[in-house]
């Protein structure tokens, strides 16, 4: 049975996925919501190589998941690291959470409350509770 950092971490990850930001750039956007993967991957490397914020952290979420891309969590943390420190909320709970579980990146439990309360304090709802898990074990 999966833990439940992983459930949301899972959750994280698929929301930033699902709920593209207004400010990301309208194609990486749009192609987000028309769930066409490979054309978003396209369009959020090249937005995020320019500098956007949004599309970095989009992009991480890609890796994860092996969204138009094969799956690599390391690239996943190159990229969310990013845009997490543009102080991405989304970015810093699923980097946040993928510290917690040791997912591409080395398992670090001071690195996970570091990016988990920085996005809590942002008011992510599941770095909240993330942080509310661990307090409790």
């Amino acid at each position: 049975m999966r833990s439940t950092p992983f459930y949301y971490l899972s959750s994280c990850c698929l929301c930033l996925l699902l709920t593209a930001s207004a400010s990301a750039a309208d194609s990486c956007e749009s192609y987000l919501a028309q769930r066409d993967y490979q054309q978003a991957f396209t369009s959020c490397m090249q937005e995020a190589k320019q500098g956007s914020v949004d599309a970095q952290a989009l992009l991480g979420a890609m890796y994860y998941e092996g969204a138009g891309v094969a799956q690599n969590k390391q690239q996943a943390a190159v990229w969310l690291r990013k845009a997490a420190q543009r102080n991405n909320a989304n970015a810093q709970a699923l980097l946040g959470a993928m510290y917690l579980e040791g997912a591409g990146v080395l398992q670090d439990k001071k690195q996970a409350i570091k990016w988990l309360t920085k996005s809590a304090e942002q008011g992510n709802a599941q770095a909240r509770a993330i942080l509310k898990t661990i307090q409790n074990q």
